[in-house]
């Protein structure tokens, strides 16, 4: 039985990212075996995006998770639950203690090794290519200093590595990326501090074979249109760059080539046009966060077919009741986040057909009355509601939800006076 374990986990650690195969195999694996954990990974892999009760339930099941892993090292490493994967950071000597006292997690698992001294590099090197426990990719945080400015060229060609993050508060660097020193096994790359990135390495990055995450913060010394460089990373899946210059809606219309991106954080760009907003539709985002993009109110979205979260907290404008009534057509959506914003009662009473629709913001939404509370009683699929200091509704109005339905957590205006 456990060959069976290994050789699933193994399936899941060398997969790509968008194929299910192996982790519905081991879902399968753990309810034959009688595992309620099954349960996370169906979860997990059928949201892309975690909802705030998700997070919850995967939190918790991740805390008894690493609990023995603390026992052992003496105190709580950092950890998240991941869409399945249980990420844990871990310095060399905490990872050899877990490795000595304790024993694999059976437990698809990311392990970011925290590296400070160059006299790290060889051990690292060694433990990633050990493979030590089915299931298992590694990664490696160097931290670039005045002490230890260059990065080590050692790892450059090392397929193990799955995930590379690079900090330093330091200027002058050399980067491990160009033709002559590929990183074949790198799917998820972070850049943050001072690290002066010419034109020729966005390149290389773009020409990394399967990068699936990019994160850059901050990037220095490029032209703001160097950015459409990136349109050639064909497999990206998630993009967050914050540059030290704004970025215009070129370069965002040229990232709508990647036809992969789920994610695209848009707070680095001038504000979007109805174009740009059109564009990124071709892409299969699963997350948007439009905060404060009070232009693109009123727009197409029939495009979005892919997508779970939005935001438009705090857009202080008059949000129409008809493109309430387009978002609610939208096929995925699960997470819908108005804080702040104009709403009226009948458009509450569109969003209420969303067929998806579980999590609900409606913070300071002041114009709203029982009308949408009643109209809300009708959609089953929701489980939490925030109505918090939205005054006209009544406390009758919140016993009536309650009861019709007791499954969904209601955080109302009292709740919020309280605190």
């Amino acid at each position: 039985m456990s060959m069976v374990r290994d050789g699933l986990l193994n399936a899941i650690a060398y997969a790509d990212g968008d194929d299910e195969t192996a982790w519905l195999a081991f879902a399968d694996w753990l309810e034959e075996a009688g595992n309620p954990d099954h349960a996370i990974v169906r979860r997990s892999r059928a949201v892309r995006v975690p909802g705030t009760l998700d997070q919850e339930w995967m939190r918790a099941w991740a805390i008894e998770c690493v609990s023995p892993i603390r026992q052992v090292i003496g105190a709580w490493p950092t950890y998240a639950p991941i869409n399945g994967w249980l990420r844990i950071e871990l310095s060399l000597t905490e990872f050899h203690t877990w490795q000595d006292r304790l024993g694999p997690l059976n437990w698809p698992t990311k392990v970011i090794l925290n590296l400070t001294q160059p006299e790290d590099i060889p051990e690292a090197i060694a433990i990633l290519r050990s493979r030590h426990w089915p299931g298992m990719r590694f990664g490696l945080r160097v931290h670039l200093t005045h002490k230890n400015p260059h990065f080590p060229m050692a790892l450059a060609d090392v397929p193990e590595l799955t995930r590379l993050e690079l900090h330093s508060d330091h200027h002058d660097h050399r980067i491990p990326f160009g033709p002559m020193l590929p990183m074949p096994g790198l799917r998820s790359l972070m850049i943050q501090g001072a690290i002066p990135l010419q034109p020729v390495h966005l390149d290389a990055i773009a020409r990394l074979p399967r990068l699936e995450t990019l994160w850059m913060r901050p990037v220095l010394r490029l032209g703001a249109h160097q950015f459409t460089r990136l349109q050639h990373a064909t497999r990206l899946r998630d993009m967050e760059i914050h540059p030290d210059v704004v970025l215009p809606m070129e370069v965002l219309k040229a990232w709508t080539k990647v036809r992969s991106l789920e994610r695209i954080a848009l707070g680095c760009f001038e504000p979007l046009t109805a174009e740009a907003f059109t564009a990124i539709q071709q892409c299969p985002l699963h997350e948007l966060d439009l905060r404060g993009e009070t232009r693109i109110i009123g727009c197409n979205v029939s495009g979005f077919t892919k997508l779970e979260s939005l935001s438009l907290a705090g857009a202080g404008i008059v949000i129409p009741d008809d493109w309430l009534a387009a978002l609610a057509r939208l096929p995925r959506l699960r997470l819908l986040d108005l804080t702040g914003t104009r709403i009226s009662d009948r458009g509450i009473e569109h969003l209420a057909t969303a067929p998806m629709l579980e999590e609900l913001e409606l913070h300071g939404c002041d114009d709203l009355t029982d009308r949408s509370l009643r109209a809300l009683e009708q959609t089953p699929s929701l489980q939490l509601l925030n109505i918090a200091r939205c005054q006209h509704i009544t406390p009758h109005a919140q016993q009536s939800f309650r009861d019709a339905l007791p499954e969904c957590r209601l955080l109302d205006a009292r709740m919020a006076a309280d605190h």
